[in-house]
This record gives structure tokens, sequence and C-alpha cells, in this order.
């Protein structure tokens, strides 16, 4: 007996070669019994560079193409006065609601209807994923925000109201997932380019202000902190304000049939999609064979950002897992290690995350103070931890060796930190660390430092994650949620590890004293001076 999964699937065949350009190479399989739903697979060899199928920009959903641009006369300027974001929640739930008449009909009935992006999950679902920082982003709040805008203030002014009268909350996230999880960004007219369009979700290569306007919507959907965060970041600000958002066609989010039909895999990524200046084409970037399944990918994202997106996890790891270390993690550390006032260590770090000098002297855009900070599983730690436990630990020992002088700067500080003598000596302070990090070179109690902080971050973990650790992640029997949870935490603690076991091999070690005299002879110089000074003023 044939199911409807089998009948919306032969449906969709009928659909595609209506509408597409197929090349005869790849197919569309049933993957349920390896928990992967439709997949494509090489129905043959098929070589680097090979193209797959090719589909007009005139069949791709978005703002442009969307029936629902044409159902009053000014739609099409109220929804370009949306981010493209927003546009297409509007366009994807105008059309399912059209059913039959919606020349889209056949693709969009392969389109998910039960989803585990983390934004679905219960507590009790949510707390088997303690302590991942994943859990500070997903961002309810933001997409609440989101919908209150759009409805019914916007649905009304486009005159669907009563097509969208279903749009409750829950379908909304519905909606909005289904294009975190499928969407593109594609060019728009004009522009033949023959290059890489970059992955599903998040695409690369576009106009760099127009691509930080759409990434910080498309992120903001499930982003509680933006984000970055951030991760860092204005990613994480929800756009929910009125105000106008000045459209730039040369990217257009939209929903491309059979793209999306590919499964993604950060690790087996054999396929990606280009674009043309009016077709939208799957190529393969490396030689496929017969039978295997053509894959392409989210970005470089770890497993929990996957889960969080999307509602999946890679079993035996992302390609880009990593674990996160927050600041206050790290200010508690040096808080309790170097017994410094709480207040004075947070006037401390405001003033580094606040240092032109320091941004100069990185050439970095943004501070090195962050409100998490990243540790990958080839064991590499970023260079604004490495730099701002660098100077943090010389600040506190330059503390212990002048107490009195530390406590008088500090409390000076407090009313005036802005070119306070503590700011110059943390401006002086921070050329010594750059200079040993350049080479290279840390000294005894930065090793140490960093190491403990990463074991503080280890101790979070569950027992049962720990006692993982060492064994080799396999696909599970049992595909739910527990099990993505366990996965997920089992590569963050991976990572953490290999930072805390590879991360510093590289950097050679002095002692401590070497860089503290050296920071210390300038401070002594300048009060020689000064002393000086009021010598030859009396």
């Amino acid at each position: 007996m044939t199911d409807n999964f089998q009948t919306i699937t032969e449906a969709y065949k009928k659909w595609l070669e209506a509408n597409l350009e197929l090349a005869g190479n790849v197919k569309i399989e049933d993957l349920r019994d390896q928990n992967e739903g439709r997949g494509v697979v090489a129905t043959r060899d098929i070589n680097e560079d090979e193209v797959l199928f090719s589909i007009s920009k005139d069949n791709v959903l978005n703002i442009q193409t969307s029936s629902l641009a044409n159902v009053k006369d000014n739609n099409g300027v109220i929804l370009k006065r949306l981010n493209h974001w927003e546009g297409l929640i509007l366009c994807l739930a105008y059309e399912r609601s059209l059913g039959e008449l919606s020349r889209w009909k056949g693709y969009l009935d392969t389109l998910p209807t039960s989803f585990n992006n983390l934004i679905f999950w219960n507590e009790q679902d949510l707390n088997s994923l303690k302590p991942s920082l994943i859990l500070d982003r997903i961002g309810s709040a933001e997409a609440e925000a989101m919908y209150d805008k759009l409805f019914p203030k916007v649905v009304a002014e486009l005159g669907v109201s009563e097509e969208l009268k279903d749009v409750n909350l829950k379908e909304f996230h519905k909606i909005a997932s289904t294009i975190m999880s499928y969407s593109f960004d594609v060019e728009g007219e004009g522009d033949d380019q023959d290059e890489e369009e970059g992955e599903e979700g998040e695409e690369e290569g576009e106009d760099a202000e127009q691509e930080e306007e759409e990434k910080e919507n498309h992120d903001n959907y499930n982003e509680a902190e933006d984000e970055n965060t951030e991760k860092n970041q204005s990613e994480n600000e929800s756009e929910s304000g009125d105000e106008a958002f000045e459209f730039d066609d040369h990217i257009l989010k939209s929903m491309v049939p059979f793209a999306d039909t590919l499964n993604a895999d950060t690790n087996l990524c054999n396929a990606n999609l280009t674009y043309q200046s009016e077709n939208l084409v799957m190529k393969a970037i490396k030689p496929i064979k017969k039978g295997e399944q053509v894959y392409n990918t989210y970005g470089n994202h770890p497993n929990s950002e996957i889960l969080r997106r999307y509602g999946y996890v890679e079993w035996t790891g992302s390609k880009f897992d990593f674990g996160e270390i927050r600041l206050s993690l790290i200010e508690n550390y040096f808080i309790s290690t170097y017994s410094v006032e709480k207040e004075s260590l947070k006037l401390i770090v405001k003033i580094i995350a606040d240092s032109e000098y320091l941004l100069h002297l990185t050439g970095e855009d943004g501070s090195i103070v962050v409100e998490s900070y990243d540790f990958y599983k080839d064991g590499e730690i970023l260079p604004e931890f490495l730099m701002l436990v660098t100077l943090l630990t010389s600040i506190c020992l330059c503390k212990a060796e002048d107490l009195k002088w530390f406590k008088k700067t500090i409390r000076i500080s407090k009313r005036n930190p802005t070119g306070s003598e503590l700011s110059r000596f943390i401006n002086r302070t921070s050329k010594k660390c750059y200079q040993l990090l350049e080479q290279n070179i840390i000294t005894e109690s930065v090793k140490e430092n960093i190491g403990r902080i990463l074991d503080l971050r280890l101790k979070e973990y569950p027992d049962e994650i720990k006692e993982l650790v060492g064994q080799e992640l396999v696909v599970p029997k049992k595909k739910n949620r527990e099990a993505m949870a366990e996965t997920v935490l089992v590569c963050e603690y991976k990572a953490l590890w290999a930072c805390k076991d590879e991360g510093l091999k590289s950097f050679k070690v002095i002692q401590d004293e070497k860089l503290i005299k050296n920071i210390m002879k300038r401070k002594l110089e300048e009060e020689e001076g000064s002393k000086r000074n009021k010598r030859i003023k009396g």
C-alpha cells in the first residue's frame, strides 16, 4: 500500500520535472530508515564540477516571485519595507494557505511538519542540554517580537488577514524554522557570477552591508543574545521595530526547490549551489560514486548550533564543533585566585573592553572582551581569549608586586576610568603581552591559568558525559532528543579537552618574572620622573 510520504514524493518528482532542468544523474530516495527523510542519491558516478540540476530564478520562492506581492497594488512596496527574513515568512505562509492554487504546491507539500529545533523543546528536554551555552541563544522572546510586528498589522496592510488567520505563534515558529533550515540567499537580477553561493541558511559572498542586515534577522529568530554574541554581536539584536528597512535586491532570501532536498553534513558535503544571472545551478564539488548520497552543508556550525537552528545533530560530530567558556567564569576565576575585589576586576575588564589602544594594537574590529569564547575540536584557542588571560594574569601579578600602588590606582580610576593611570598601565601591559603572544610565548602563570579555567568549565559537565569522551561517537539506536543532547555535550566536552591537551603546545613558556619585571620597570621609571618633577618645582 502506498503511504502518504510516497504519494507526496511522486507528486514532487513530477513538479520538479516540470519546473527544473534535471541532469539525470541523481534521484530522490526515501531515507526514513536512516532518520533522514528524503535525500538525493547519485544514479551513476559523478565527476567534480558536474551539474546536478538547474532552476530558473523565476521558480524559486521569495518576495518577488510569490503571489503575495500581487494581492494588492502596494504589496511589493510593503514587502520591500520588511527585511527579507520577515518578508519570506509571510510569503511562505501565504503560499501554503493557497493550497492547490499555489504554483509551488508540489514542492510545499514536502516541507516538514514536525520540528526538533530548540525553540520547540520543553523545559525537561532543554535541561538535558545543560551546561551548554546554546541554551542562552534559543530566542523565544525575539521570535515573539517578530510575530507581534507582523501579525496582525502588516498582514492587514497586505490584505491577507483572512488567509493567514490561522497563523498563530506556534504555526509562525514552524514557518520561520522551515525558512531557517531550508532557505538560501540568492543573487538578485543582473548578477552574473558563476561562483559558489555558499551554504543553506547562511550564504557567503554577498554585499557586506546587506549581508549583515540579513544575517542579523536570520539569526535573531532563534537567538536570545544577539547572534554573538555574536558568536559576538549585532546579529543577536531583534529587528522588531517599525523603522524603514532599506531594501537591496542584490540578495533575496529564497526557498529553492530540490536544493533543499539535499541533506546537510559538514563532513560529507560534496555539492554546492552556484548562481548565474538567470539560474541557480547545483554542482558536485568532488567526485560522487553511484549510490552515494549527495550532501550540501548549512555552514561552519558546531553540533550545538546545528541542533538549535535546524533540529538535528551529526551523530559522529560536526567538523566545526567547539565548546564555550563564559566571560563570567574567567572573571570569577581571577577574582578568587588572585584575591581581587569583584568591583575592581570588573573595572579592569571594562577598561580593556573599551580600549581603543588595544583595538589599534591588535588590528581587530572588535574588543577582545566578549560574552563567551570558543574552543575548537582541533585544539585551536582564540587569540582574544589568550590575550585576555595573559593581560589579566599580568595585571594580577603586578598587583602582588605592589599592592599599595594597585589599590591607590584602582581607587582613583573608579572616579575617572578614562585617561586614568590604570588605563595607561593597562595599555602598556597590553603592548607587552601582545608582543609575547605574537612570538608564540606565554608565561608559566598564563599556561597554568588557562588550564585551570578549562578545568573549571569541564567540571560543569555531567559525569556520564565525561565517561563517553574516550569513546568514538557512533549513531545511537534511539535518535531522540535525549540522544541529540548527549551528542552535543560530548562534542563540546571533547573540544574543550582538546584545547586543554593541545592548545598551548606550540607556545614557548617563560618565567613570569621576565614579563612582570619588564612591565613594572616602566611604572618605576614614571614614578621616579614624577618625584624629580616635584623636587624641581619645590
